[in-house]
This record gives C-alpha cells, sequence and structure tokens, in this order.
C-alpha cells in the first residue's frame, strides 16, 4: 500500500527517482541501447503487472476475511442469544415448581460457602492452601455445569457433573486422610493415578464407610457412559424426541434430572470441604454453620436421611 501511496503523490515521485510502478522511468538511463531498454521495459512492466494483481489479491483476501470473521461473529451473537433465551424459560420453569427451586437454592448455597472458604480464607498451611485449590475446581466445576444446564447443554452439563463427583470424593478422602495432602499434591502421574485414582479413592470411602456395594463406581460409570465419554447410549441427551438436536434446547425432563442430580453432589462436595476447614475467621464460622444447618434440612426434606449429609449415599 505504500508503493501505491508514492506512485500517486507528487511528494513520492520528486523524492525518488523512481518507482517500480513507473518502469519506463528506468528506461535510457545511462545510454542503454534502445533494444535493451525495450528488454527491460518488457521486464519490468511484466513485474509491475505481478506486483499490482498481488496487491489486488491481498486486498481480496483480506476483504474476505473480514466478511468471515463478522459473520462468525454474528453467528456466535445469535447462539448466546438463543442460550440466553433457553435461560430465561429455564427460570421460569424452576420457579413454577417448589421442589426445584428448593434445589437451586441449595446450589447457591453450597457455591456461596465454597466460595467464601477459598476466597476469604487466608490459607495457614500448604495443606489448607491446596485444599482450596481443589475447592475453587469444585466451585468453577459448578458454576460451568451450571451454565450449560440453564442453557440447555444437558448432555455436557452431566459431563462436568462428574467432575465435580470425582473432586468431591477426593476432598472427601484428603479431609478424612490429611496426611496424604502433601503426599496426593506431590505424587507424580503414575502414583496419583495408583493411589488417588477414581477407583483406589472409592474402595478408600467405601472401605471407610463401611459399604459392601458399590454404588460410588456406578454413579460414576453412568456419568462416564452417558455424558463424559462418546458413546451410543450419550445420544439419548442430544435427542429428547428420537431426532438429534443440534446446538441447545430446552427440555424439562432433561432440566429436572440434571438439577436433582447436581444438588445432590454439590451438597455432598461442599460439605465435606467445609469439613476441613475448622480454624478459620468468625465470619466464615458463622457462614458455615448456616450453610450445614440448611443442608441437614434439605437433606432430610428431599433425600429421607435424618444424619448430615455426605458421600456415602449407598
Amino acid at each position: 500500500m505504500v508503493l501505491l501511496d508514492a506512485r500517486h503523490s507528487r511528494e513520492g515521485r520528486e523524492s525518488s527517482s523512481f518507482s517500480v510502478f513507473d518502469p519506463a522511468l528506468l528506461c535510457n538511463r545511462g545510454g542503454a541501447p534502445s533494444g535493451t531498454c525495450d528488454a527491460r521495459h518488457r521486464e519490468l512492466h511484466g513485474i509491475h503487472q505481478h506486483m499490482r494483481d498481488a496487491v489486488i489479491w491481498t486486498c481480496q483476501i483480506q476483504m474476505k476475511s473480514a466478511a468471515g470473521v463478522a459473520m462468525a461473529s454474528d453467528n456466535l451473537v445469535s447462539l448466546h442469544k438463543h442460550e440466553e433465551h433457553i435461560r430465561a424459560d429455564s427460570h421460569r420453569l424452576i420457579e413454577k415448581n417448589r421442589i426445584l427451586s428448593d434445589h437451586l437454592t441449595m446450589v447457591h448455597g453450597a457455591m456461596a460457602v465454597i466460595y467464601a472458604l477459598v476466597h476469604d480464607h487466608a490459607s495457614m498451611s500448604e495443606d489448607e492452601l491446596t485444599m482450596q485449590l481443589l475447592g475453587l475446581r469444585l466451585f468453577n466445576s459448578a458454576a460451568s455445569s451450571l451454565k450449560l444446564g440453564l442453557s440447555g447443554y444437558y448432555q455436557s452439563a452431566f459431563a462436568v457433573m462428574r467432575d465435580i463427583f470425582e473432586t468431591a470424593a477426593l476432598i472427601d478422602y484428603l479431609q478424612s486422610c490429611p496426611e496424604k495432602i502433601a503426599v496426593w499434591k506431590a505424587s507424580g502421574k503414575k502414583q496419583r493415578i495408583r493411589e488417588f485414582g477414581p477407583g483406589p479413592i472409592r474402595d478408600a470411602l467405601n472401605k471407610r464407610d463401611k459399604l459392601s456395594g458399590n454404588k460410588r463406581k456406578m454413579k460414576y460409570d453412568r456419568f462416564s457412559e452417558y455424558a463424559s465419554h462418546p458413546a451410543a447410549p450419550g445420544f439419548e441427551l442430544l435427542a429428547p424426541d428420537g431426532l438429534g438436536k443440534i446446538g441447545p434446547f430446552l427440555d424439562e425432563k432433561y432440566l429436572k434430572a440434571w438439577l436433582e442430580e447436581g444438588v445432590v453432589f454439590l451438597v455432598e462436595g461442599a460439605t465435606v470441604f467445609t469439613n476441613y476447614f475448622e480454624k478459620i475467621e468468625e465470619a466464615l464460622l458463622m457462614e458455615k454453620a448456616t450453610f450445614l444447618n440448611e443442608a441437614v434440612v434439605w437433606w432430610q426434606k428431599y433425600m429421607g436421611a435424618p444424619n448430615q449429609p455426605g458421600l456415602d449415599t449407598e
């Protein structure tokens, strides 16, 4: 573009002896024979044509690229608007259902207490900091699943729920075996899989809770088959009416199933997470106590169990 400006600018012509876009100016310089000048003229004219075509081609590519970016931006904005429309409809469905409203309130309460202990508590040791980072992951996964579930991406929301379940189980194990926190943090891949993978953690928790079955594994496998792993049974979450839905969609049955599962795992996860933190600021102690009381009431009301919620949901 600079060369084009030089060609059309008087100042550009006067400040330079020649321009590559005016090959005729090179002729007859230094007393060159006319035949040599003609050959040089043709050669430079060809270069001029080639460079002009290259500039035109580049400009066309840039224009097409800008148009493509604009189209992509429009499509993404349209998709986001559709997601937000579904999110609003999801909230309306939940508000009309007292049970689902209670579940969403508990989800908010669980996320709030996790946030408080992660954000507002000054960690007193490396182990506490490690547990706070696990709590951060728990919060972010909950927020992601919430965003996806309310916006109509049910399979993806269930996939993230498996991460909540797995992270909460690890937190439960580490808060009951605090001497393992530093070991887990320092472990390499092989040791981490061998000692702290989903299977070993489930086995350790089942042994601690004296559970003969393995309901934890059944839940984990169900999430893996229907959501986390690409498997044919998972098509069910993409085709509510037997026909696949591309992009987000609203389905009251899936919304209800996701929220009913998610609230259980998150309340359990938040409960075991808060249990680890005993020496905390007074304001946080009050927030922790409030959440645990609300969790017990919710658990007794909807899970039919008199005891405090925990991951021993056998």
